[in-house]
């Protein structure tokens, strides 16, 4: 059964920084935290790989059943801040479509796989269920290197990242 977090916040970190966050996180009792993500398909010796690389760099998901002290998340190494809707930093619990993007972070241990893509005319129409959450928007595609990138609203900024799609399996290449 999916254990269920009353308290998700969102902290801003030194990029690079991200797992050693989360290990320093996780050292807390009923605490869980991961950041977001994504396979990049990888053309390596002839053959398309799949590999891991953050797809928001600097952002950790933090999950709680306790509130967790302001200071004590600011204090942690590489946190930079704690992200809020105000700013004054009173609201960092995240609320409705951000909270849902966090908690399907959650089930899927922050890894956001490759997109299915169907090629259609000229353009790729991508669908999948954690986009639409975030009100991801495809901006680009670059059919060569399988990638999209896609504009999300999260906590009202607008941040782009380039996800990996993948074709259907009837034999098309990337160059179609």
């Amino acid at each position: 059964m999916e254990e269920r977090f009353e308290y998700i916040q969102c902290l801003f970190c030194v990029t690079g920084r991200e797992a050693g966050v989360v290990r320093a996180l996780e050292e807390t009792e009923g605490v869980r935290a991961v950041f977001p993500q994504k396979v990049k398909a990888i053309w390596r010796n002839g053959a398309w790989g799949e590999e891991l690389f953050p797809l928001f760099p600097g952002y950790v998901f933090v999950y709680s059943h306790q509130p967790l002290p302001y200071a004590g998340l600011n204090g942690i190494s590489g946190v930079l801040r704690v992200l809020s809707y105000d700013k004054e930093g009173r609201e960092g619990y995240l609320i409705e479509n951000d909270r849902r993007f966090a908690e399907l972070l959650l089930r899927l241990n922050g890894v956001i796989g490759a997109l299915d893509a169907l090629s259609d005319g000229n353009f790729v129409r991508v669908d999948e269920g954690a986009l639409r959450l975030l009100n991801g928007r495809v901006a680009k595609v670059d059919k060569r290197k399988r990638l999209v990138n896609v504009e999300f609203d999260i906590l009202g900024d607008t941040r782009s990242a380039w996800l990996t799609y993948r074709l259907p399996e009837d034999g098309m290449s990337a160059d179609d």
